[in-house]
C-alpha cells in the first residue's frame, strides 16, 4: 500500500470511529433519558415531584396543571385560602375588588421587595409557575381592634 493509501485509509477509519462513538453516545444519553411521568391525581402529582402548595385542601402543581388533594377536609375559615390556585393577576384583581390589601412577595422561588411594616389583614402571595400556591395574611382576628362606642 502507498503512503497515499494509508492516509485515506487512516482518515476513514477516523470518521467511522468517530460515528460510531457519535452514535454509542447518543444511546446511552437515550436510554438515560428521564421518562415523562404521567399524572393524572394529587397522589400522582407529588409522587413526580410537583410542587405541594399550602393550601386546604392541599393541592399540587406539576407542568402548569394543578392536582387537589381530593382526601383532604378543608377548616373551615381559613383567610386568603380562596386566593390558592388562582392565576397571579386574577388574585390581585380579587383583592382590588374586595378592597384587600394584598401583594407578591415571592415569584418562583425569588425573594420580592417588600416593606416591613405590618397591614392588619394584607394578603401577601406567594407565586409557583404563575399560580398562587400560598397565602400569608398579617394578623389575626384575635388580633383586630376591639370597637367600643
Amino acid at each position: 500500500m502507498s503512503t497515499r493509501q494509508n492516509a485515506v485509509s487512516t482518515k476513514w477509519g477516523i470518521v467511522v470511529l468517530c460515528v460510531a462513538a457519535a452514535l454509542g453516545a447518543g444511546f446511552v444519553a437515550w436510554s438515560l433519558w428521564p421518562e415523562k411521568k404521567s399524572v393524572s391525581s394529587f397522589e400522582e402529582c407529588i409522587a413526580a415531584g410537583g410542587a405541594r402548595m399550602e393550601s386546604y385542601p392541599e393541592q399540587c402543581l406539576y407542568e402548569s396543571k394543578t392536582y387537589i388533594n381530593e382526601n383532604q377536609v378543608a377548616p373551615a375559615g381559613i383567610p386568603g385560602d380562596d386566593y390558592i390556585g388562582m392565576a397571579e393577576e386574577e388574585a390581585l384583581a380579587k383583592a382590588g375588588r374586595s378592597n384587600t390589601p394584598a401583594r407578591v412577595i415571592e415569584r418562583d422561588g425569588e425573594s420580592l421587595p417588600a416593606t416591613m411594616d405590618f397591614v392588619f389583614g394584607r394578603h401577601n402571595l406567594y407565586i409557583k409557575e404563575g399560580k398562587v400556591y400560598k397565602v400569608d395574611v398579617e394578623g389575626y382576628a384575635s388580633d383586630a381592634p376591639i370597637m367600643t362606642e
